[in-house]
């Protein structure tokens, strides 16, 4: 990461046609936030190979779900899929605050765009 950019937060939100990262930093004093793809991670944050393949699998599982015909029809299949999907976010959240600095915080958020610290 150059050094006048000082990340803050990390925040893992699948969204549909982005990556799961939002990155918050501050650079000259003004804070930012930016959609950090997964291969550009290492711009800002040195996580491992296999984290970044967890969050990959994790992230293509939720675009699959994207109907581009008729968006307002996408989603899960079920309620099951949908839990076990945000179950894994939940868990990928922690590995993820374990391989960044102590001082940014990481959150995550579900798809009913509820706050996990």
């Amino acid at each position: 990461m150059s050094g006048e950019l000082a990340l803050k937060r990390v925040r893992l939100a699948a969204e549909w046609e982005t990556s799961p990262l939002w990155i918050i930093y501050e650079r000259r004093g003004e804070l930012d936030t930016h959609n950090c793809p997964l291969d550009q991670v290492g711009d800002y944050m040195d996580l491992s190979p296999s984290l970044l393949r967890e969050l990959d699998s994790w992230d293509a599982e939720f675009q699959a779900t994207y109907r581009a015909d008729d968006p307002q029809k996408s989603g899960f299949s079920s309620d099951q899929d949908k839990a076990r999907w945000v179950q894994q976010g939940r868990a990928l959240a922690p590995e993820l605050a374990k391989q960044v600095a102590a001082s940014v915080s990481v959150v995550y958020q579900t798809i009913t765009l509820k706050l996990v610290p």
